[in-house]
């Protein structure tokens, strides 16, 4: 049997810390009685779960979503002053799925967005103790110099706390001053911090992966389903013991072309 967080997760609830927040504040109950118990054991033949008073009466289908978000788009599921948001450009019908994307993008940033209602993907994407990648096209105002460059790759000192180690790479197939940037850490800001810790502004950002997603040539503001290699790379190479799913189905939508979505039992 599932424990309580197992299901809420895989029922598509939200992130597990997310999830987490819920039980600890009450928001959660069992067969009518509040349950603070993350690790309680479900039944869930017999067990009826109730989220903010909403009975969780399925298993929803999991789903994974690559967007390129635009820049001025907020990546959150809802914005109190009105700014438009990642699900903006989701299907109708996937939001009742309740995606939400897996870290955060800055306003200002554009490119990879990875949207899902798997909570437990999203835990090990975003969890420090698996360093996921995460790759940057940085276009600045000047070339770096050796000492520069070195110095992000060692580490620089943002807010008090020095970065972890970084890849950095002058892209050669472009005339103006454009690096990659490979980091694994997510602070705010962290990206334009880093480059502004040695002398440099960034004028154009970009996230071009995740792990071993990739933008690839996905224009901007448009969506598309992971195809099921996609899911295979990205969830094995961060799990030592990976659960895959075992039934594969074509997935029709009229407005995207059928990708081939893996769902977990």
């Amino acid at each position: 049997m599932p424990s309580l967080i197992q299901l809420l997760t895989k029922t598509g609830v939200g992130s597990r810390r997310y999830c987490f927040e819920l039980i600890k504040n009450g928001n959660v109950r069992v067969n009518g009685r509040e349950q603070l118990s993350a690790a309680t054991l479900i039944d869930f033949a017999s067990d009826q779960v109730e989220v903010n008073g909403r009975l969780i009466d399925d298993v929803q289908p999991l789903v994974y979503m690559k967007l390129n978000k635009p820049v001025g788009v907020v990546s959150t599921t809802s914005d109190d002053v009105g700014r438009s948001i990642v699900l903006d450009f989701v299907p109708e019908r996937f939001r009742k799925l309740r995606l939400y994307p897996v870290g955060r993008l800055d306003v200002d940033t554009s490119g990879l967005v990875l949207l899902t209602n798997d909570g437990d993907l999203a835990n090990r994407l975003t969890h420090p103790r698996f360093e996921v990648e995460k790759e940057y096209y940085a276009l600045i105002d000047a070339e770096l110099t050796d000492r520069q460059l070195h110095a992000l790759e060692d580490g620089v000192m943002v807010q008090g706390i020095k970065t972890s180690r970084a890849k950095v790479k002058r892209m050669v197939n472009r005339d103006a001053p454009w690096y990659s940037l490979i980091i694994h850490e997510g602070r705010k800001h962290q990206v334009r911090n880093m480059f502004r810790a040695v002398g440099c502004e960034v004028h154009n950002l970009q996230r071009v992966r995740i792990r071993n997603l990739l933008l690839g040539s996905l224009k901007s503001g448009k969506v598309l389903e992971l195809t099921g290699d996609e899911y295979q790379n990205l969830s094995s190479a961060i799990s030592p013991n990976p659960r895959l799913p075992k039934k594969a189905r074509l997935y029709k939508s009229p407005q995207f072309k059928p990708r081939l979505r893996l769902r977990k039992k």
